[in-house]
């Protein structure tokens, strides 16, 4: 849990560390960055927009995030 709370403060805009919610564009750039060839824009958007959690949204709030992946990244520890 501490590693995701971790990369989601890392993603917060300059300035909004008290509003707990990250621009579903950062969160794109952060993934397209870190991840190079190895995933396409559309895989994230197509993520973004069918996730119950967030689709619909233009922000992704901290309890958003961490449904998203909490299972997965316990999972694969």
């Amino acid at each position: 849990m501490d590693s995701i709370d971790m990369i989601f403060d890392m993603l917060l805009e300059p300035g909004q560390y008290d509003s707990l919610k990250i621009s579903k564009y950062r969160f794109k750039d952060y993934v397209l960055s870190i991840c190079g060839n190895t995933v396409r824009e559309q895989d994230i958007d197509i993520l973004l927009k069918t996730n119950s959690f967030v689709k619909d949204r233009d922000y992704i709030e901290l309890s958003a995030f961490r449904s998203m992946f909490e299972v997965p990244v316990a999972e694969a520890r």
